[in-house]
């Protein structure tokens, strides 16, 4: 019987419960194992008699190359929160000196106002200038008399958009199945499935903001768990499976 070539060059997209997490630009399923070995001690020059191996790990690594919330709260173990848009009255903030930001509760204000509370109100491009963050204090204005000892109390008014927010580090344990609905290029485009049934990802160990040369990777890398309600011993995997177009 002539043997199947099945030399790959993969595309795909992966789905994490369901949800595309759009361009993938990297991903790895990677096996550790522990061995144990017995010495030959009965004849000379030494080697191995016997030798045992069981499975210690199983990790996938993706690279996310979409920054979308939602995959930003995989990645730094967070939740999103999506803010509508509204109006802000009266947002109090402590001003204890100049060339400083104040960052806003809401991002990229609009329509700004900012007062001392009374009847000062302060002037844009003179004492500060709008941030997509919030307000910068400029020097040379009116704030240039404030001292942690004597701080001045602002109020800011402001109009935002909605937006949503990523919480960090909130969530714990969180486990995804996982579908990877992909191609084999070198193969005419036949199918090359991955079902991963129990992946529990670890927050990213590196989240660059700064990327003047390439696009931003968000590294998704955690471990593939045994689901006991999927395998049959030395049938069917607990853990994941691979599914391909059958040789003509």
């Amino acid at each position: 019987m002539a043997q199947t070539v099945e030399h790959y060059i993969g595309v795909g997209v992966f789905y994490l419960n369901g949800r595309d997490v759009g361009q993938t630009s990297e991903a790895t399923i990677t096996i550790e194992e522990n061995t144990i070995e017995l010495p030959d001690s009965r004849n000379p020059g030494g080697g191995i008699a016997d030798s045992v191996s069981r499975i210690t790990s199983v990790q996938m690594e993706l690279a996310l190359r979409d920054l979308r919330p939602e995959n930003l709260a995989l990645a730094l173990r967070g939740l999103v929160r999506n803010i509508t848009a509204g109006t802000v009255t009266g947002e109090e903030h402590s001003v204890t000196a100049a060339d400083r930001l104040i960052p806003l509760e809401n991002i990229e204000p609009e329509d700004v106002e900012v007062t001392d509370g009374d009847s000062t109100t302060y002037e844009e491009g003179t004492d500060y200038r709008v941030d997509a963050s919030g307000i910068y204090l400029l020097e040379g204005g009116a704030f240039d008399a404030a001292t942690e000892e004597d701080p001045m109390p602002i109020e800011v008014d402001y109009e935002h958009g909605a937006q949503r927010v990523v919480e960090a580090l909130v969530e714990a344990g969180l486990e995804f199945e996982v579908h990877f609905s992909g191609v084999n290029e070198a193969r005419g485009g036949a199918p090359m499935v991955l079902d991963v049934y129990r992946f529990r990802p670890s927050p990213t160990e590196s989240f660059g903001l700064i990327s003047a040369d390439d696009f931003a990777t968000l590294q998704l890398t955690g471990r593939v768990l045994a689901d006991p309600s999927k395998g049959v011993p030395g049938q069917r995997s607990s853990y994941m499976r691979t599914r391909q177009r059958a040789a003509a």
